[in-house]
């Protein structure tokens, strides 16, 4: 995160804000049990907006050799297959 210009210590801190998160659902008051969160922001976070743009302004420039569609928070990633040696698998 150079590129910002973020300091170590804020780095530090919003890694762990988002690290170590559970969550669990509750159908008909029967609650289910903890599983871990290992991706995401949780929703309605100050910090949502600021990581969603960084992590859209990364995306573009590493995204080479493939095409990639932009459209408010969503994105769309694709390469087309000619033959074996285009694909990424």
């Amino acid at each position: 995160m150079l590129r910002y210009n973020i300091p170590d210590k804020i780095i530090s801190w919003t890694k762990d804000f988002l690290s170590n998160r559970k969550q669990r659902v509750v159908v008909n008051k029967v609650p289910s049990s903890w599983h871990d969160v290992i991706s995401g922001v949780p929703q309605g976070s100050v910090l949502g907006p600021i990581l969603f743009v960084i992590y859209i302004n990364t995306l573009i420039e590493v995204v080479e050799e493939s095409d990639l569609y932009l459209f408010a928070d969503d994105n769309k990633l694709f390469n087309v297959i000619i033959n074996e040696n285009d694909s990424f698998g």
